[in-house]
This record gives structure tokens, sequence and C-alpha cells, in this order.
């Protein structure tokens, strides 16, 4: 029973050393700085007090000058009134040029003879002028000694200033160094991004060039594809390409597309991504049912003709809140959600069945850190849901291997102070999960439907715009819910508890939402696709 007790007893002991070994650190390291605080101090005073004394000196030997000289010129004064001849000592005349004149002006009196001195005038009137003229001098002195005084004390504050920029300048010389460098780097980055664009035909003359694709064939098995109706509106002429790819597959991984596509930015390109990381990622993905959306039509991986495929793209605006569309909604064949797609509690509303979910990495990890507290951790999961990646630089490349692979899931890249977090999925992925967008077609989107005048260099379509895109380039119907709801009247979100007022651009500054309902609108009157307005 003692060993538990002198083992306890011990390891205090051991603590207590411990703890006086760390205050003695403190304790050096606090008086260090003090001494050097104070040495840093002295040498700071003492180099303001000499230069301050010297001027202090300087001044003072100037107001005794100028009171040496106002002396002088009283005892001559009073030397020519008495009589006597008084030699004038030698004196060093102070700079100030007024002192100077009255001086010399107040050795002679006026209506005084320069040949005698006091001839034919009384004593009495002699005397009275001479003191009216010392006074002027005494008075002239202490205007002087006030000017001086004052000289010397905005002196003194240059002088500390300047001495102590002299110690500041000394310390700091590589400070200012590293800062000046860096100034001239920025500089030269803004001047970079201040440059003029090319000329609008030449930009868009490289924008649209998209590779040539023949996926847009096994979405034409249905004799009312909405393909047919895009191609044949006249409004819509110049806007649809019908063989941009849609999925990204492993034969379009080359050197020739990878320079091709590594001059755009975002999920319109591969700029910012290895060749390297994008290779090793795609040949984890070369089944058929990665090249196909609707795999699970596939028989013998082929499409079978005569199928035609119903859909419904749910979006998560306020205008379903209330809506009691969640059954018709789940009566539809595939029904895509994307971003924070909250279906628990809003089944009446919303449905339950999720098909495809579509998201871009930077906006998925944003809103399950920031969305937790309302039921939003994972992405959403089911036995047949597929995940459909719009890879914005190779976080998404970098994300998918290592959790195909089983490795270390990477954080994104850093913004602002902090990188993105990885999100991890309810199920393990395996590779018939995946589905990725090609650069080619969000960037079609972006060119010929959806390019904003107002964002042109930051702007991009909206997830939720993206997503109905897809829906319309490989679906034969097409039905959207949860777009177009006014914002004076339904909240942002159908999950939001409170009202929260949807107020278009300055919501978010890089999408463009005017011109996206204005969009819905021209298909909608087109015939494309039907939405869901709750009128």
């Amino acid at each position: 029973m003692t060993k538990p007790c002198q083992t306890t007893e011990t390891h205090g002991r051991r603590m207590a050393r411990k703890n006086v070994v760390y205050m003695f650190l403190l304790g050096w390291t606090i008086v260090s700085l003090g001494l050097f605080t104070y040495h840093l101090s002295k040498h700071t005073n003492m180099r303001v007090g000499a230069h301050s004394d010297h001027q202090e000196n300087f001044q003072l030997s100037s107001v005794f000058e100028y009171k040496r000289t106002a002396d002088d010129v009283t005892n001559i004064r009073k030397a020519s009134v008495v009589g006597h001849v008084v030699s004038k000592p030698h004196v060093q005349r102070s700079p100030v040029p007024n002192i100077q004149q009255s001086c010399q002006n107040s050795t002679t009196l006026p209506n005084e003879d320069k040949k005698g001195t006091n001839a034919g005038l009384n004593k009495k009137s002699k005397s009275k002028q001479t003191n009216n003229y010392v006074g002027k001098i005494k008075n002239e002195t202490r205007t002087v000694s006030n000017d001086a005084k004052i000289a010397h004390v905005n002196t003194r504050k240059s002088t500390k200033k300047s001495a102590k920029q002299v110690v500041i300048n000394s310390f700091s010389k590589r400070i200012r160094e590293n800062i000046q460098q860096r100034m001239l780097k920025y500089k030269r980055r803004s001047n970079e991004k201040r440059r003029p664009l090319p000329r609008a035909d030449e930009r868009l003359r490289t924008q649209n060039v998209y590779k040539h694709d023949l996926q847009y064939l096994k979405y034409m098995k249905c004799p009312t594809t909405l393909r047919h109706k895009m191609s044949r509106r006249p409004a819509l002429k110049g806007k649809y390409v019908k063989d941009v790819p849609i999925l990204l597959t492993r034969e379009h991984v080359t050197d020739s597309e990878y320079n091709r596509l590594k001059v755009f930015r975002d999920m319109m390109g591969w700029k910012g991504s290895k060749f390297e990381v994008i290779l090793k990622t795609m040949d984890l993905l070369k089944t058929s049912r990665n090249q196909y959306l609707f795999d699970d039509r596939l028989v013998n991986d082929k499409v079978v003709n005569g199928n035609c495929i119903r859909c419904a793209v749910v979006g998560n605006g306020g205008i379903l809140n209330g809506s009691r569309m969640g059954r018709e909604i789940d009566s539809h064949d595939y029904v895509f959600r994307t971003n924070v797609a909250i279906t628990k509690g809003h089944e009446d509303d919303v449905g339950n069945k999720t098909s495809f979910y579509c998201f871009g990495m930077k906006t998925l990890s944003g809103a399950i850190s920031g969305m937790k507290n309302k039921g939003f951790s994972a992405p959403p999961w089911n036995p047949k849901i597929r995940y459909v990646f719009l890879p914005e630089d190779d976080w998404a490349y970098r994300y998918i291997y290592a959790a195909l692979t089983h490795g270390i899931l990477p954080k994104g890249r850093k913004e602002r102070y902090a990188k993105r977090e990885p999100f991890v999925f309810p199920k393990p992925l395996v590779p018939e999960d995946i589905k990725i967008i090609h650069p080619d077609f969000c960037r079609y989107i972006d060119n010929s439907w959806l390019r904003s005048l107002k964002l042109r260099r930051v702007g991009r379509a909206t997830t939720g715009a993206i997503m109905i895109f897809l829906a319309l380039h490989t679906c034969d119907e097409v039905n959207a819910y949860g777009f177009m709801g006014d914002p004076n009247k339904f909240t942002f979100h159908y999950y939001d508890q409170n009202f929260t007022k949807s107020n278009g651009l300055t919501r978010v500054f890089w999408h463009d939402w005017d011109k996206e309902n204005a969009l819905w609108k021209l298909l909608i009157k087109e015939g494309i696709f039907h939405m869901y307005t709750r009128n």
C-alpha cells in the first residue's frame, strides 16, 4: 500500500521541480526583454539628448548675443549723454537682420549734430530721449528672446523626431527593403491585371472551341427528345451545340487536350491542375458506367432505343416552402439535386428521391461546415445515387483518387485564411458512383447561354443552372422546381425558418441571377421545359 503513495509523492515532487524551472526560465526571459528595452531606450535618448543640447546651446548663445548687443547700445547712449567717450567692445552680431538694423539706427539720436555730442541741448531732455530708446531696445530684445525660445522648442521637437527616425531607419533597413520589394511585386501584378483584354472576337474564337464528341447520340434514342426542339427553334439558333462533350472520360485526357484546356480557369478548364493528377484519376474511371449518365439503363453496356426519360431538377429556392410538390417530384424517373439538399422534414414540399447529386468541392465543403445546425452534415446517400462532380480545380481529382484508393483525403487550396476541409461521404465511393462534367460543357453553358455582361471577369453560372442544362442535354422531358422565386414573397431557401430576402446579384457577386431568370423565361416560352412558378 505504500508504493502507490511513494509514486504519487515522487511524481508531485517532479512536477514541482519542473514548475520551478519553468518559472525561472520565464523570469529570465522577462528580465532579458526588460534589459534589452532599457538599453534600446537609453541609446535612443542619448542620441536625442546630445543633438537637442547642441541645438539648445546654439539658441541660448544667440539670445545672449541679442541681450549683449542691446546692453552695449545702452551704454553707448549713456556715455554720449554724459560726454564720455566709450570704446565699443567687439561683439559678434546676431544673424537676425531686424535687430542689427534697430541697434545700428539707435546709436544716433534724431536732430543730433554729428560734430558735437551735447552742445546746445538740455541734459534732462537728452536723458529722457535716451531712456525712451533704451526701453524700445529692451522690448525688441524681449520679443527676440521669446521668438528664440519658440524656435528652440520647435527645433528640439524636430530634433527628437529626426533622432528617433535615425534609430528606426538603422534597425528597420531590411524590413523596409522587403516591403519595397513586395510593393514592386504587387504593382507588377496589378499592372498585369489591368492589361487590356483581348478583342472580343479573338477571345470568343478561343473560348468557343470545343471538342467534337459523339456522346449526344446516346441521348437521342427517344423520338420526342429535347435536342430536336432546341435545334429547331429560331430563337435558340446559334446557342445550341449538339456535339459538345458532357461527361469527362479517359479518352479525353491527352497532351493536346490538356494544352488546350489549361488556359481556362475554374470548372471551365484545367488551369492550375496538373496533367499527372488528372490522368491517374481518370485511369480509375474507365468503365462504361462513367461514360453514360443513366448507367442503370444500359443493357450489355449499350443504350436501348425507344426509352424516353423524364427528369425533375430540384433547386433550393424558398418557392418550394409549403408547395406540397413532393409527390410530383418523386414521380419522375430521375431527380437532380444540388448543394444543401435537405429532404428530411420537407418531404411533402421537395420529395425524398435523389438520383443525381451535383456539386462543386468548394461549395459543398462550405455548405457542410456552415449548415450542420440545420441537419446537413454530409452529402445525401441512397443505394442508387450518383455523384456528379464539377471540378473547380485539381482538388476534385485529388479527392476522387484518394477516396477510390482509400488514401488520406486531401484539403483544398488555401483561400483567404484557411484551407478547405475535406468532407466524408456516407458510404465509400466506388468508380460506378462518380460522374465528372467535362470542362467544355461548363464553358459552353457560359459562352452560349449565360454570358453575363455585368460579371464578365469573375462570374459563372450557378450550380443549379448547370444542373438544368445537364438535364436538358440528356433527358427527354424536364420539369424544374425551386427556381425563379419572388424575393418579396419567399425566403432564399425552402428550409429557412426565418424570412431571408433574396436580392439577386447583391447576394453572391459571381452569379447573375437576373440573366438566368431571363433565360428560363425564354426557354419556357419556347416550350423546351416546364418550371414550377406557384401561380
